[in-house]
């Protein structure tokens, strides 16, 4: 097949001053497209004339038809004779977002979804489609309206969470069906804007201040009590300061944000660094850095002394990081382009410390990417699983002896997380020094995490 053929359909919006229909393309670029969801809105709004309350509404759109999309498609189903599948993707789209917007957004009339949707179809050359369209959806407004089963009864949990069935079971069979369903609860919960303080370039409460004064509302995270209910307790310097932020149409306008003193950054995924036990003049080597979050992160608990060493696979994950450290200006941070998988030699022993953040199935951050558990596979675990057991192999090696080795994933299975903790605990020459697992709930991510200790080589 020639690579023309190859080539996929970029969809791009008529009017990109129309919410609706910007919300309909980025989520099409996703569905139809294989583009990641957070990556596919933030590069549609980036360039966007949209206000920030519009850009608003269609991410809410996006990430809320990603988020229930099992349970509206499960719906859809019983509206037409034509399977999804079937249908042109800008009509399955629209259906989708439309249904979204009448089944779970109170503060758009069911009206007005339904007439937009029939105006998008029509401006995109679709007008023989704007009939089916409008039957489907004024018929499940009229359902909506008069409590129908057809809305309201649905066969099975895993179509009311809207979680793939093979990942419904699997979940319940690891954590029992009441834990599994809080998770799913987390999953479809509203998620809060959270950011970390970093607190050796300006004290707390002087960052704090800052930010009431342009309008956020920070509320203090108390990362103590949610450590010390883990079984963590660690030193008050090395406890993550971090604070929900409310009131905030965009954290980039802040400017707490553009002096570095503040970075995007769920409780959860603070721990890592928090756990390292650092003390200061340590060399960090940070083997899957990008973003960055973690590795300046250490930056900010090193105090200016030691070094972090901050390595990613490609010259666009670092350009991530690079972009989040100049709004810093930490002096002790350097990059450099590596595969976690490749050897390198002159890094033996080096390090007194190895963050291991590896690449995983991510179904600790499902709530804020929904678009990982429709896209993930029930073979993906074991592959996953395999790969990070050779990345380990590799970066174990740069470990001082009694140096740290921090692993951690942003996922909740046992075989990535538990299991290959033991697996190189045993394999590795470590000692497992701690342990802590956060199971997605409202406030906060899933995550994992286990500090070891190197033996003498």
């Amino acid at each position: 097949m020639s690579d023309d053929r190859k080539q996929k359909k970029i969809f791009s919006p008529k009017d990109d001053l129309d919410q609706r229909e910007v919300a309909l393309c980025i989520l099409l670029n996703v569905t139809e497209n294989g583009r990641k969801a957070n990556e596919a809105l933030s590069e549609a709004l980036r360039d966007s004339r949209l206000s920030g309350r519009d850009r608003g509404l269609v991410t809410a759109i996006v990430e809320g038809t990603l988020d229930y999309l099992i349970r509206i498609d499960y719906i859809l189903s019983r509206y037409s004779r034509k399977p999804l599948r079937f249908m042109a993707p800008e009509a399955r789209g629209l259906l989708r977002i439309s249904a979204y917007q009448i089944l779970f957004l109170d503060r758009i009339p069911d009206s007005a979804a339904c007439n937009e949707a029939v105006e998008i179809i029509k401006r995109r050359g679709l007008k023989g489609l704007s009939g089916f369209i409008n039957a489907v959806l004024r018929n499940m407004i009229r359902d909506k309206e008069s409590g129908s089963d057809k809305i309201t009864k649905l066969p099975e949990d895993h179509i009311r969470y809207s979680v793939p069935k093979w990942l419904y079971k699997k979940i319940c069979s690891d954590y029992g069906r009441d834990r599994a369903h809080g998770m799913f609860e987390a999953w479809l919960s509203h998620r809060d804007v959270t950011v970390r303080f970093n607190t050796s370039l300006m004290e707390e409460e002087k960052i704090a201040e800052l930010l009431r004064e342009e309008g956020a509302e920070p509320e203090r995270i108390d990362m103590e009590a949610l450590l010390r209910s883990h079984g963590v307790t660690l030193p008050k310097e090395q406890i993550p300061v971090v604070y929900k932020l409310g009131n905030v149409n965009g954290i980039t306008s802040l400017s707490a944000f553009s002096r570095g003193l503040i970075g995007v950054q769920d409780p959860a995924s603070t721990l890592p660094a928090a756990m390292a036990g650092i003390k200061g003049g340590e060399y960090i080597i940070d083997v899957c850095a990008a973003p960055g979050g973690k590795s300046l992160q250490l930056c900010d608990l090193l105090r200016g002394s030691g070094h972090v060493e901050a390595r990613d696979v490609s010259e666009r994950k670092l350009e991530l990081i690079r972009q989040n450290a100049g709004r810093m200006g930490f002096s002790n941070l350097s990059l450099r382009c590596m595969d976690a998988l490749k050897s390198d030699e002159d890094s033996f022993y080096r390090a007194d410390i190895v963050m291991a953040d590896l690449p995983c199935s991510g179904l600790g951050i499902v709530g804020r990417k929904p678009d990982i558990k429709l896209n993930i596979k029930s073979y993906s675990i074991e592959e996953l699983k395999e790969l990070q057991r050779d990345m380990l192999l590799t970066v174990s090696r740069y470990v001082k002896p009694r140096g740290r080795l921090v692993y951690s994933t942003c996922t909740i299975t046992p075989e990535e997380d538990e299991l290959n903790a033991a697996w190189a605990a045993s394999h590795l020459g470590f000692s497992i020094v701690s342990t802590v697992k956060l199971l997605p709930d409202r406030e906060h991510d899933g995550f994992f995490v286990a500090v070891m200790e190197k033996g003498f080589a």
